[in-house]
Order: C-alpha cells, then sequence, then structure tokens
C-alpha cells in the first residue's frame, strides 16, 4: 500500500512538471526602478491603501516621498459605477453590474514611459433583491474591494516585465 502511494506520487508530480507547471516565484524590481512612488485619486483612498497592501506583499518597496522614487505608477481615470443589467417586468432592478476603470502609466523619474499605458477594466455581476437592500449594499461594497484587490494583482503582475 505504500509503494502504491509513492509511486502515485512520482507519477503525479511527473505529470504536473511535464505539462509546463511551475510555482509562481517572487520577483524583484531591478534596482534602478525602485522604490515605487504610487499616484492615485484622492477620492479613491481604499485602492491606494489596498495596492500599498498588494505591493508590500510582493515585496515591492515603496517611496516614502516623490523625490525618492524612481519609479512612478500612476492610475489616471479611474472611476467605480455601478450600473443596471436587468430589471423585472414592473421596473425593479433584478441584477446590477459593478465596474473599476484605471488607466496605469509606469513612469520613470523624469517622466519617460518604462511600460506602455494600460486600461483596466474590471466588472462583477451580483443580484439585486428590494427586500433586502441593506445587505445588498454591503455585497456591493465587498464586491468593489475585491475589485480593488484584483486591479492592485494585475498592477503587480504587469510591473514583472520590469524584471525581465
Amino acid at each position: 500500500m505504500k509503494i502504491k502511494k509513492i509511486f502515485i506520487t512520482i507519477l503525479l508530480t511527473s505529470l504536473v512538471t511535464a505539462c509546463g507547471f511551475q510555482v509562481r516565484q517572487a520577483f524583484q524590481l531591478p534596482a534602478e526602478m525602485t522604490p515605487v512612488q504610487l499616484k492615485v485619486p484622492r477620492q479613491y483612498r481604499n485602492l491606494a491603501a489596498i495596492l500599498q497592501e498588494e505591493m508590500r506583499n510582493a515585496k515591492i518597496p515603496l517611496a516614502s516621498s516623490s523625490r525618492a522614487a524612481a519609479l512612478i505608477v500612476d492610475l489616471r481615470r479611474v472611476s467605480e459605477e455601478e450600473n443596471l443589467l436587468t430589471a423585472s417586468a414592473a421596473g425593479s432592478p433584478l441584477e446590477r453590474e459593478l465596474s473599476l476603470r484605471a488607466r496605469v502609466y509606469w513612469e520613470n523619474i523624469e517622466g519617460e514611459d518604462v511600460l506602455e499605458p494600460e486600461d483596466f477594466v474590471l466588472l462583477r455581476n451580483y443580484v439585486y433583491d428590494d427586500t433586502t437592500v441593506l445587505a445588498k449594499s454591503r455585497e456591493a461594497e465587498s464586491l468593489t474591494r475585491e475589485l480593488e484587490r484584483e486591479l492592485s494583482r494585475r498592477i503587480i503582475l504587469r510591473m514583472r516585465q520590469l524584471a525581465k
């Protein structure tokens, strides 16, 4: 029985490595690209806090001031919207869509682009119920935080190109 488990483990390990799977390793930005300064519109403080947290988790050094920064991650045209997707015959909302959009620029201290600016659009749908308005507003807030965390992670993934 023990030999069978070992054989299955070896077989599964070889299959996983044969398909090209690799554990994602941490990356380091080149020394000339650190520390990083974040520019996020003031009204999106939650997004800025989440982005800072995700960068710290990814071991990306953050600049304490704009003069100390080597790379500026600048979020522009940031918008959060909630749109009606479907309504009942009586006109009550049934399904809504949350969206988070941002255009991100990666610039060096001289203001030159080090990566092409990119538009990010993230969407989440949820079912709306008039009888649970408070719960649905909390769900929308939770989904918005989830969108902000996903945007932060995508920005960091895009920064991996600087490490190559």
